[in-house]
């Protein structure tokens, strides 16, 4: 099986164990670059019939990574949604395999798994600007001013909030596992990945999940947490995975 991945750092860290080094300067953009970023938004989302209502929020890029077996560092830098989408529609769309430019948006994902030893996954609607109608695991990006910890954007605050806006439930920050660093192929975009397990079961977090009303999410759906059942899974569902969903759940598996 081909992974849509490369798994840059695997490991099991804790919120203390992982340093955060903010460079509040964004990288600077030739004039050029930006009319075509500012086309490609206006053209390709704003004018495109369900993705209008897309907004451009500030992410964070990972500018660098360290880790070593107790600790993992990442050198975090301001960016935003729309550099984010232009360098996905070049690779994806323009076929252009190493663009110059590459914001590296930090994405977070988590593996959500209930007391019945049941993980839930979404499907992403047509309405979202990256994998749309894809079977999903839960989070977004790292938004720096909305997921900070002592005046620094923090992965751990961001996946927590990312719960509590699309499955309704409160997770404290320390709660969350961080379980290593991916680099998705297609996008060359790197995702750091969570996992929890809720105290509320498979379904109890779906119902929970579906009083969110979401406009990102269609459906839910639920796999056994066993090597077997996520290796049948893999399997079946293969062609309908996100990259960081395959990615957040391989690495879940190679845990269990």
């Amino acid at each position: 099986m081909n992974l849509p991945f490369e798994v840059l750092c695997p490991g099991f860290f804790a919120h203390r164990h992982v340093e955060i080094k903010w460079n509040p300067n964004k990288t600077a953009l030739s004039n050029d670059l930006a009319k075509e970023i500012e086309a490609f938004w206006k053209t390709n989302i704003v004018g495109t019939a369900g993705l209008s209502k897309i907004y451009n929020g500030n992410l964070c890029s990972l500018r660098d990574w360290q880790s070593t077996d107790r600790q993992l560092i990442l050198t975090l830098a301001p960016t935003d949604y729309k550099q984010l989408l232009f360098s996905n529609h070049i690779r994806v769309i323009a076929h252009i395999t190493e663009p110059e430019f590459n914001p590296r948006a930090l994405g977070i994902s988590a593996v959500l798994v209930g007391c019945d030893n049941q993980i839930v996954l979404m499907q992403r609607s047509s309405q979202v600007g990256e994998c749309p109608n894809m079977l999903d695991v839960f989070g977004g990006h790292v938004e720096p001013g909305e997921h900070d910890f002592a005046g620094v954007p923090d992965p751990f605050v961001g996946i927590a909030t990312e719960i509590r806006e699309e499955v309704g439930i409160a997770v404290p920050p320390e709660s969350f596992a961080c379980n290593g660093l991916i680099d998705t192929s297609l996008t060359s975009k790197p995702e750091l990945i969570f996992s929890f397990t809720s105290d509320m079961s498979g379904s109890e977090l779906i119902g929970k999940a579906r009083e969110t009303n979401s406009e990102e999410i269609a459906g839910f759906m639920t796999v056994e947490n066993n090597r077997v059942a996520l290796s049948s899974f893999f399997l079946k569902e293969n062609d309908n995975l996100s990259p960081s969903a395959f990615g957040s759940l391989w690495l879940h598996l190679q845990m269990l």
